[in-house]
């Protein structure tokens, strides 16, 4: 399969501080949704009380919220150096105490 058919799912997943207000967090997330405008990501979907596992007997609430969207190998770069994208970080990082952020190729 090329390149250019392959698709990267991206996976963010977020811990808040525990002093964090529900207004910074509604920003965090709502900043993080800028992809949503991207014409060129397909799949984004996000949501509370992530579970990595449900299935899993050791299951944990270590993750808040987090997000997938999908985006064709080709806008990898496209993506990561997005101006918007790059803003995110240094404007709500500080409402976070850990994120886990992965990549996967999907055929």
């Amino acid at each position: 399969m090329s390149d250019a058919a392959r698709t990267v799912r991206h996976v963010v997943l977020v811990r808040f501080r525990d002093d964090a207000t529900a207004e910074q967090r509604a920003e965090f997330i709502q900043r993080s949704q800028w992809s949503l405008e991207a014409e060129y990501v397909a799949g984004y979907v996000c949501g509370w009380g992530v579970d990595p596992n449900p299935y899993s007997s050791s299951a944990s609430e270590d993750w808040h919220w987090g997000m997938t969207l999908d985006i064709a190998e080709s806008d990898v770069e496209r993506y990561r150096d997005d101006p918007v994208h790059r803003a995110v970080g240094p404007a709500v990082s500080k409402y976070a105490e850990r994120y886990a952020i992965l990549d996967f190729v999907i055929d």
